[in-house]
């Protein structure tokens, strides 16, 4: 059996005890198969357009749709499957050109037909993760048809056209090879990242990502202008998450996703640096300087008398001295105005006593007030202060603008989930944090209605949130009708700019 790689797309490893969510993979049925076009008879499993997809059973008749034996040739398998016109290449005879080419001639008639099988997922995609998809393909024995590009588009709601032509979707994973084997089975495996919430797939060749190539000499009896594929195993599992630099860290997580290959790198996928002085362990040549002294492009501390003295250890940094007098010359006292113990010539405040190079730290961080964004709440120093990163305010500011509803409704639309699972994600990661959420509404109608509808949007907000693992203790929720508008309640655009919900939390500072 050979493998179909798949150029467009990021393969990734995935665990072994994943959990398949392909609902009915084995098209298992109680039901009788007697005759073709009958894969509603399984559960799981339907037809995505008007046309028709058969479904194999080993119970049936071998003469139609049996397993081994069926009327499109011989394929066996372990398990049910279904079968697909991929492509229907129909002919007619074009009597005016035969005419002028006094030769039969043939021209297209319908060559748009196609079937679609669809199957359905136990469980909605979570946004953001990558899941991999595989199923396998047969050529069946009386096709005079191939084609590459058979693929599977991914979609929340089933599909349900009435047309038998190609549907015209772009699916997110498509073979790149053509499929000619008529013996054996043939894998298609790619990996996508979900929106989130997908629920059905749908197989099939779809219209601008295939193309067609004959299996049979021209005007043989067996010309049945189609390309009919078997299809069986389908699989769809939760993949890794995304590692661009193959460091170990994946890339949601990653604050440097293009460390160069081979560099151990901390838990931020940043290049290790074990003293902290921002130069990476591999160009480190002094790897155990303290933690906040100023070093050269080697890592090591600097000296800038030359006195063999370093700066961080030097009271008289800028005048040449001797060890006996920390590095003053002998005879000469450091001054230290502010009295913290650090002396002028090294202190970064030296009119107010600090901790930090001589500087106030109040929220004892480690970052000197002066340089921290939170300086109220602690935090990290990579991310100056504060506990959340520039990635992450971002996923506040959009969950923000993406939370919908309907006119007069409370109900959080589908198409809101994705920005505040993420959301939900990090005030989970960061329980440090905690959030509000705030309800506003436009002028239009009663005052008492738009409060109360900006408290129940607000709490609906807040309630999604504690359902996504949020601590209840950690968000609150308040409306406040049409008292607080951004824009000009008296245009339609300045209405739908004061129409809002927003996602307010603690510990952090947008710059």
């Amino acid at each position: 059996m050979k493998k179909l790689i798949l150029p467009a797309l990021c393969l990734v490893a995935m665990s072994a005890s994943a959990q398949d969510l392909v609902k009915n993979p084995g098209f298992t049925t109680d039901k009788k198969i007697t005759t073709t076009n009958q894969i509603s008879k399984t559960e799981g499993w339907s037809n995505a357009n008007g046309a028709t997809v058969d479904l194999f059973n080993g119970d049936a008749c071998k003469y139609e749709v049996g397993i081994p034996n069926n009327y499109m040739g011989e394929q066996s398998s372990t398990s049910n499957y279904a079968g697909i016109i991929a492509y229907y290449d129909n002919q007619r005879l074009n009597y005016a050109k035969s005419l002028i080419n006094r030769e039969f001639t043939g021209e297209s008639s319908y060559t748009k037909y196609a079937e679609y099988l669809q199957g359905e997922l136990t469980q909605g995609l979570t946004a953001g993760k990558n899941y991999e998809f595989s199923f396998k393909v047969s050529l069946s024995e009386r096709s005079s048809r191939a084609i590459k590009g058979l693929g599977v588009y991914f979609s929340n709601e089933a599909l349900a056209s009435d047309n038998v032509k190609a549907l015209t979707y772009t699916p997110q994973i498509v073979s790149s090879e053509m499929i000619t084997d008529k013996t054996g089975w043939t894998t298609i495996k790619g990996t996508f990242t979900a929106k989130g919430g997908e629920k059905f797939f749908t197989i099939g060749a779809f219209e601008g990502s295939f193309t067609v190539e004959k299996t049979v000499e021209e005007l043989k009896e067996n010309d049945n202008k189609k390309a009919y594929y078997y299809i069986a195993g389908a699989s769809c599992k939760l993949g890794a998450d995304k590692d661009s630099d193959n460091d170990g860290v994946a890339d949601k997580d990653d604050k440097c996703p293009t460390t160069a290959a081979g560099i151990a790198v901390d838990a931020f996928g940043c290049a290790l640096d074990g003293d902290e002085d921002g130069v990476p362990d591999t160009n480190d040549k002094c790897l155990t300087t303290p933690a906040g002294v100023k070093v050269d492009v080697n890592g090591c501390a600097i000296d800038t008398d030359g006195d063999g003295i370093a700066d961080y250890q030097d009271d008289c940094p800028t005048v040449k001295g001797i060890a006996e007098n920390k590095g003053c010359p002998k005879g000469e006292a450091p001054k230290d105005t502010d009295g913290d113990g650090v002396v002028d010539a090294n202190d970064a405040c030296p009119t107010v006593k600090g901790t930090v190079n001589g500087c106030p730290d109040r929220d004892g961080d480690g970052v000197a007030d002066k340089d921290d964004a939170c300086p109220d709440s602690p935090g990290l120093k990579e991310l100056d202060g504060c506990v959340l990163s520039k990635e992450e305010l971002e996923v506040i500011r959009q969950a923000s603008e993406h939370i919908y509803f309907n006119s007069g409704s409370a109900v959080i639309k589908s198409e809101s989930y994705a920005d505040l699972d993420k959301l939900a994600a990090i005030l989970v990661k960061h329980p440090e944090v905690k959030a509000s959420v705030e309800g506003h509404t436009d002028s239009q109608g009663r005052d008492d209605l738009n409060l109360k509808l900006s408290k129940a949007r607000a709490k609906a907000a807040a309630d999604y949130l504690i359902n996504k693992g949020v601590k209840a203790d950690h968000i609150t929720s308040e409306g406040y009708g049409e008292t607080q508008p951004i824009a000009d309640n008296s245009t339609s655009a300045g209405r739908a700019k004061n129409r809002r919900v927003i996602i307010k939390t603690t510990t952090y500072k947008v710059k």
